[in-house]
This record gives C-alpha cells, structure tokens and sequence, in this order.
C-alpha cells in the first residue's frame, strides 16, 4: 500500500510541476525547492540530521566534524537523500 500512495504522490507532482510549466508561473525560490526536494522516510536519518545541523549552527570547528560525521552516518541510513550531502559541504 505505501507503495501505491508513493506513486500517487509522485504522480501528482509530475502533473502540477507540468501545470505550472505550461502557465509559466513563476515561483519564488523557497516554492521551487520546495518542489524538487525530496526528504527522506527514514526517522532515523531524519533525526540524526536534525543533530547534524545543531552542530553545524555551532560554527566552529569541533563542531563542524562532528557534524560531518553525524552525516556520514546518515547517508549510510538513506545514500538518496540529498540533504547530509549539502551539510558535509557547509562543514568544509
């Protein structure tokens, strides 16, 4: 069944990203990412970045490698998720 509704949804904005294509409406840039970006279903991934970006909010050192390793951890929970992968960019 949630792979049923997984398709719903990915169909569904298939077809609203063509509505929005073919009126060329233009979005604002928190509307598009909004758009294209996908999380992850994964809880724990999902938490364990939530720490990561605490980490990262720090701004020091230290903190940045624990917060580049906290996403290593997470992209072994969920390799597709893109967001550990931007915050491992932020760190350096």
């Amino acid at each position: 069944m949630t792979g049923t509704w997984k398709t719903y949804f990915a169909i569904q904005d298939e077809v609203t990203f063509k509505i929005l294509k073919e009126l060329q409406v233009k979005l604002m840039s928190y509307e598009q990412v909004r758009l294209y970006f996908r999380g992850t279903e994964n809880i724990d991934a999902y938490l364990k970045m939530n720490q990561a970006r605490n980490y990262l909010n720090r701004g020091d050192r230290g903190n940045n490698i624990v917060a580049r390793q906290i996403c290593q951890e997470v992209i072994a929970l969920d390799p597709k998720w893109e967001m550990p992968y931007s915050v491992i960019g932020w760190t350096h």
